[in-house]
């Protein structure tokens, strides 16, 4: 999975694309590489698409060792590490052929699945894209997928509606908050005008003395600015 999604980044981004750190795990992987800039959602899903494609051939997976010297340029160097006298060479259906040394499957279809989980920067010139694959990518899906269809019934919408209903209810929101805000400086306005009725002289200083029910500081600090 990792090799398909090498292959795959630089097929969309690409040749300047290369390696630069990874971690391997059973469901999971993180691939660090030199790239520019933010990658879009759109090149990111474009890039998942053709990686799974690629799964869904179920390619051959082979390895051979080759002396370093006499390896063809198109290989690419996978770790970017000094290589001793004989290298092994791992090719993907002919498509993704690189210097590797890891454990692989012996066809791509074995993957199963690859889903893209995040995209980020880590440093200047290097981004990071971690994924889940095989039966971790699929219960990540089923999971977001039941995720959709709760969020869809509680909205009473259905899953291809809910942006536009998140939308629609954010707004409502937006308007009730701002209704709400009227209302309040309203009554600010009216306790500010009863209070200073009952406002006395000090010294020759007109003063206030009131106990008030205020629910946060803003609306305290409100009715004194009124005053």
């Amino acid at each position: 999975a990792t090799h398909i999604i090498h292959w795959a980044l630089r097929s969309v981004l690409g040749s300047h694309v290369s390696q630069a750190g990874s971690h391997v795990a059973e469901d999971r992987l993180r691939f660090d590489f030199t790239h520019f800039e933010q990658i879009s959602p759109d090149l990111l899903t474009r890039i998942e698409n053709i990686a799974n494609r690629r799964i869904l051939e179920n390619a051959g997976v082979g390895w051979y060792e080759i002396p370093f010297n006499q390896r063809p340029k198109d290989i690419l160097a996978f770790f970017g590490e000094k290589y001793g006298t004989i290298v092994r060479v791992v090719d993907i259906g002919g498509w993704s052929i690189e210097l590797c040394g890891g454990t692989h499957v012996s066809a791509s279809g074995e993957i199963g699945l690859l889903k893209i989980v995040s995209e980020s920067g880590i440093a200047a010139g290097i981004r990071r894209i971690e994924a889940q694959a095989g039966a971790s990518a699929l219960n990540l899906v089923v999971n977001n997928f039941n995720l959709l269809s709760s969020i869809s019934n509680r909205l009473s919408c259905h899953p291809q509606e809910l942006e536009d209903r998140v939308s629609s209810v954010l707004q409502q929101k937006s308007d009730l908050e701002l209704n709400l805000r009227k209302l309040q400086n309203k009554e600010i306005s009216s306790v500010a005008s009863e209070l200073i009725d009952l406002s006395i002289e000090i010294q020759g200083i007109n003063m206030v003395i009131a106990r008030i029910d205020a629910e946060s500081q803003d609306e305290m600090r409100g009715l004194a600015v009124s005053i």
